[in-house]
C-alpha cells in the first residue's frame, strides 16, 4: 500500500541502494518530500515505477509522434478505466478492507491511482512536462470513501492539451483502454495497450485520407518486464530517463490539483 513506501525508501537510500518505488510515490505529498530528501542525502539512483512508459507500444508511438508521423502534437487522450469494487483484495491479501478505497493507506481512489500513469506516460511520449492540471472526481458507483472515477485535464510546456478519464467503475469486459495523440497531420491511437500485461494494437490513421497503417512493436514483451531491464541496467550505469526531480514535480502539481478537486466532491 502506497502508506508504506516512505520507510522501505529511506532505508534503502540509507544503506547505499538503489531504489525503484511503486506509483504514486507515497499516500501523502509530505512522505514524497521526504523520501526525496532521503535520496538526495545518500545519491542513489531513484526510479519511480512508471511502467506505461516502458510498454513496447507506447515506445513505439513515442518514435513515431518525434519521427513526425501525425505533424504537430495537439491533444493527447487517454481512457484508463476498471472495476475496482469495495471488495476488491490484492492477490494474497487477508483481512476486510480494500486497501486501494481506504483514503489513510492509498491517499485517494482511482485517479490518485491511474491518472499518474497517464499524466508520466504524457510526458514521456512528448518529451515535456504536464504543466497545469485540474481535475473533476466523482463517487457514482461504488460505496467508499474515495473517489471511484475522475476527469483531469491539463497543458503541457508547448500548449499540448491532455485529457484523462480514469475510473474504477468500469466493467472490464467493456473498451476501457485506449489513447490516442492528435496532431495536425495524423493521429497515433494505442488501444488495449494500457496497463500490466503484453500486447494490444497500434496505428496512424492519415489526417488528409483517414487511411489507417498499422505500427509495429515487440507486442511479447510487457512493460514490467521492460522496466525490469531498464531499471537493471540503470544501476550498472548505462544512460536512463529515471528522474526523482521530475516525479516530485508532478506529485506537487497532482497533489494540488486533487486536494482542490476533493474538496468538492
Amino acid at each position: 500500500p502506497n502508506h508504506l513506501h516512505l520507510a522501505p525508501v529511506c532505508a534503502a537510500a540509507e544503506a547505499g541502494v538503489a531504489v525503484l518505488c511503486e506509483k504514486p510515490m507515497s499516500a501523502s505529498l509530505a512522505d514524497a518530500e521526504a523520501m526525496g530528501r532521503a535520496v538526495d542525502r545518500a545519491g542513489v539512483l531513484y526510479g519511480t515505477a512508471f511502467d506505461q512508459r516502458r510498454h513496447p507500444a507506447h515506445t513505439a508511438l513515442r518514435d513515431a509522434v518525434a519521427a513526425g508521423a501525425i505533424g504537430r502534437p495537439s491533444a493527447v487522450r487517454i481512457a484508463y478505466c476498471c472495476w475496482v469494487d469495495p471488495l476488491w483484495r490484492a492477490p494474497g491479501q487477508t483481512g476486510e478492507a480494500n486497501w486501494r478505497a481506504d483514503p489513510l493507506q492509498a491517499g485517494g481512489g482511482a485517479v490518485v491511482d491511474l491518472a499518474p500513469h497517464g499524466l508520466d506516460l504524457v510526458q514521456a511520449l512528448l518529451g515535456e512536462p504536464v504543466e497545469r492540471l485540474a481535475m473533476v472526481l466523482q463517487r457514482r458507483v461504488h460505496d467508499y470513501a474515495v473517489e471511484d472515477g475522475g476527469m483531469v485535464t491539463g497543458v503541457t510546456a508547448s500548449g499540448v492539451l491532455v485529457s484523462l478519464h480514469v475510473a474504477y467503475n468500469c466493467p472490464e469486459a467493456l473498451p476501457r483502454r485506449r489513447l490516442e495523440v492528435l496532431g495536425d497531420e495524423g493521429q497515433v491511437c494505442a488501444l488495449d495497450t494500457l496497463g500490466q500485461t503484453a500486447g494490444g494494437e497500434l496505428w496512424r490513421i492519415c489526417g488528409r485520407s483517414g487511411a489507417r497503417e498499422p505500427i509495429g512493436f515487440d507486442a511479447a514483451l510487457g512493460p514490467f518486464t521492460v522496466q525490469a531491464a531498464a531499471f537493471a541496467a540503470a544501476v550498472q550505469g548505462a544512460p536512463h530517463d529515471y528522474s526523482l526531480s521530475r516525479d516530485l514535480a508532478l506529485a506537487r502539481r497532482f497533489d494540488a490539483a486533487y486536494r482542490q478537486a476533493f474538496a468538492c466532491l
